[in-house]
């Protein structure tokens, strides 16, 4: 079924996205008890309900990791992002026991994806009440199937590098991990855990478990990705000691599987200290393979089993190949390959050895991985032309020994999002007479004494809270239009002591302040020069990102009572910016007919050459409900972002993943984290014992000591109607010097210039920068001077601008 909006377009339903959650920490604390050991730590996940008319849901548990008090759980959990709803996680970690199976919390914290997906490195961190860090990363689930690996490993000679055994002597336990790998937000590599196999008892020549495992987790279909394996022997304290560790590659482990006839050396502090060999290594199915894949290496047809020489046994290196079949068991023997389902018949698939085998290499872990001799399969590397044969010869290989093609498929707002796309809010505000006189309760801005916020906050805190996940800086860019300045009308002017301001709580604080620099409050409602000074700054912003290889997209959240007053100007106005990556969110405060308005949704329809921008939404509708308002408002925002980079042919940048090292967590929240009660099944099953603990209200605005830390502003009756001109104590003598000044939008030939002229240069105000005292601290006031007029005003030192630092300031 289609979702049709009130315009008669159809709802973009492509905005949800499947995204993963993988969650590891550090530094738990122990709660095992005295004498008892470390503890077992696991995880479970419980997705948080939004109100009564949602119901939470426990996702799942991770595996237990034994004697560990820094975790890395290789379970994750797949769940719905949408961008523009909140959707919350709650993580509770607890320490197995067995014996009683009353588990003991280790810790909990609470998370939401839009915050992780906006973080560096999609990470998100969180102190823990009972000491300890938990880290949650949300990575995009695939699109594409890229098959299963099937692999099967045994080591030979292993040896503990790390104290194993009295004196260095005993056989190691061991076990194996297999890394993946990803790009780290600061350009270098990052490993993470993404299987752990069984430990092999007093074993330094193990055969682990066959393991099967999806390739888009180890190496997103891309079979050269460098992959790691570590093996470590098996400590009851937790602290295993590392036997070694190589880097290869699913090709590397498929051609060691199929052609080496040497095992894979580990290497621990610069020397060996054992070798792995690959006893199987298939991929299975996959519907993002091409059809023609070489034997051997996917299930397209059936696997071949080519014996390697065996250092212990001294046998020749001469190989043989042959379907799999039942052996006799044997410490040493191939164990039999599981046939994928429905294979074709032998017959079908004609197999030649050639005699030239003797020259094959090892396999090599990448970047090295120099496949100048090696196997081929037939003169085009392609099955259906060759059908099958392995034709193992001097020549040159080619494709079936890189990454399959992939099928192109166009990119998702969650792409760019995972990729880094820095989203860049901006905020104009309608200062026009028919907001009514501020200082009367129940006019728009009216700023209450009981900290209730107005309708032009509650729009900026709920869907300024949303975008600015995804903004780096924190730092916002907020104007006014609709009022005058010693009697000129200003339809584009700064509002706030500097050109951005930091963080919801500035942008409040700046709001508030306009009331007492002396504007009047007037008319017309003009949108077109708040509209072209975003797109230009939008512009910018993303030439400048693009120059340091970042993506940035921009959004303008203008907030009116009343329609625009020139249809026609606006729509030049929108079509200058929609070639610009901007997005243009208006929201329509008070009780105002807005039929006018609804242009706006459909005024793309009439220039093809006109990309869709904008997005209105009455705030009346959603008057109660906090997080239909965020939903409606955003809910066109991926689908314009996909079109604008789309239409440039601009790419995602890859993936980025951060580390435990440059992660800063966030405190522990006493109202957020908590910890969740479960009713813990014999059978292994979780279920919340109480519902309501798991329920959050997203349907609440909140109020001003959510955003603000000071009092609300108030208005003295002997000011004037418009706002008043506050004094103070304060009289610090500062260093002033010129700025080139807040640039005002340059005009294009369709926007006219009658509302920018002022009566005369003298009563202007300009962009300063100030150098703050030596002894005053952020939050100090300070009376600066206009050096065009010598008019003063107060100004408040920005938090995070130290003594002797600067800062931007209009006057």
């Amino acid at each position: 079924m289609r979702n049709i909006d009130e315009n008669g377009d159809v709802r973009n339903s492509g905005n949800k996205s499947k995204v993963n959650i993988k969650l590891y920490a550090s530094r738990l604390k122990n709660v095992a008890g005295a004498f008892k050991g470390t503890s077992d730590p696991y995880a479970v996940v419980t997705l948080l309900a939004g109100g009564p008319n949602e119901i939470p849901r426990v996702l799942g548990k991770t595996e237990v990791i034994k004697n560990s008090l820094s975790p890395d759980w290789i379970t994750q959990f797949t769940v719905d992002y949408e961008f523009g709803k909140e959707t919350r996680i709650n993580i509770g970690i607890f320490d197995e026991v067995r014996k009683t199976g009353k588990h003991k919390p280790m810790g909990s914290a609470q998370f939401e994806l839009g915050e992780i997906l906006g973080s560096r490195g999609n990470v998100k961190a969180k102190s823990l009440k009972t000491g300890g860090t938990l880290f949650c990363r949300v990575t995009k689930t695939a699109d594409e199937d890229y098959g299963i690996l099937q692999l099967q490993l045994r080591g030979e000679d292993l040896k503990v590098s790390e104290g194993g055994g009295l004196f260095g002597r005993g056989k190691p336990d061991p076990f194996f991990i297999l890394n993946a790998q990803s790009a780290h937000a600061g350009g270098n590599r990052v490993w993470h855990q993404e299987y752990r196999s069984e430990v092999s008892r007093e074993n330094d020549r193990p055969q682990w478990n066959r393991l099967e495992i999806s390739m888009e987790r180890i190496c997103g279909g891309d079979r050269d990705r460098a992959i790691q394996i570590e093996v470590y022997s098996w400590e009851k304290n937790g602290n295993h000691k590392r036997v070694g560790k190589f880097e290869t590659s699913v090709n590397g482990m498929l051609t060691a599987a199929n052609v080496s006839d040497r095992g894979l050396e580990l290497v621990s502090k610069g020397k060996s200290s054992g070798k792995i060999f690959v006893l199987q290594a298939y991929v299975i199915g996959g519907s993002a393979l091409p059809p023609s894949m070489p034997l051997g290496i996917t299930a397209s047809a059936p696997p071949i089993s080519i014996t390697p020489s065996d250092p212990s046994t001294g046998t020749s290196s001469e190989l043989s190949a042959s379907l799999p079949a039942t052996s006799t068991s044997s410490e040493n023997s191939l164990p039999e390959p599981l046939p994928p389902p429905m294979l074709p018949s032998v017959s079908s698939y004609p197999i030649t050895i050639s005699d030239s085998a003797s020259s094959l290499p090892p396999a090599i872990p990448p970047p090295a991985f120099d496949l100048s001799e090696g196997p081929k399969f037939g003169p085009s590397g392609d099955l259906s032309e060759d059908m099958g044969r392995l034709d193992i010869s001097s020549r040159k290989p080619s494709a079936p020994y890189g990454s399959p093609p992939r099928r192109k498929k166009k990119a998702e707002f969650v792409d760019y999002i995972s990729g880094g796309l820095e989203m860049n809010l901006s905020i104009a505000i309608d200062f026009t007479g028919s907001n009514g006189d501020p200082r009367i309760p129940g006019t728009l801005h009216h700023i209450n004494r009981s900290g209730e916020l107005n309708d032009y906050e509650k729009a900026i805190t709920a869907v300024g809270s949303v975008i600015a996940r995804y903004d780096s800086d924190q730092r916002f860019p907020v104007l006014g239009f609709g009022a005058k300045y010693d009697g000129s009308i200003r339809h584009c002017f700064q509002v706030g002591s500097s050109s951005e301001l930091a963080g919801l709580k500035g942008v409040l604080e700046g709001y508030r302040s306009v009331f007492s620099t002396g504007l009047t409050m007037s008319g017309p409602t003009v949108f077109a020069e708040v509209i072209q000074h975003a797109a230009i700054q939008a512009q910018r912003e993303f030439e400048r990102k693009q120059s340091l290889g970042k993506q940035s997209y921009s959004i303008l959240l203008i907030l009116t009572d009343g329609a625009v007053t020139d249809e026609q100007q606006t729509t030049v106005a929108l079509k200058y910016a929609s070639s610009a990556p901007l997005s243009i969110v208006i929201v329509g405060v008070g009780n105002d007919n807005f039929s006018k308005m609804k242009f706006l949704d459909t005024v793309h329809k009439e220039d093809s050459d006109m990309r869709d921008i904008v997005k209105f939404v009455e705030f009346n509708r959603f008057r109660n409900d906090r997080a239909g308002l965020t939903l409606e408002t955003l809910s066109e925002i991926p689908s314009q972002v996909v079109q604008f980079f789309h239409e440039k042919g601009i790419q995602p940048l890859p993936p980025v993943s951060g580390s435990m090292t440059d992660v800063f967590a966030d405190a522990y929240n006493s109202a957020d984290d908590i910890e969740l009660d479960f009713d813990f099944g014999e059978d292994g099953s979780i279920r919340l014992a109480n519902s309501k603990q798991a329920t959050w209200n997203a349907t609440q605005y909140g109020d001003a000591a959510l955003f603000m830390t000071n009092s609300p502003t108030t208005f003295s009756g002997n000011s004037s109607v418009y706002g008043v001109s506050s004094t103070s104590p304060y009289n610090v003598s500062t260093n002033v010097s010129l700025s080139p000044g807040r640039e005002k939008p340059k005009l294009s030939p369709y926007v006219g210039t009658a509302s920018t002229n002022s009566s005369n240069r003298s009563s202007e105000e300009i962009v300063v920068q100030v150098k703050v005292p030596a002894n005053v601290q952020p939050g100090s006031q300070l009376r600066i001077r206009n050096p065009m007029n010598g008019n003063e005003k107060v100004v408040v030192v920005p938090m995070g601008v130290p003594p002797g630092g600067t800062f931007s300031a209009l006057v």
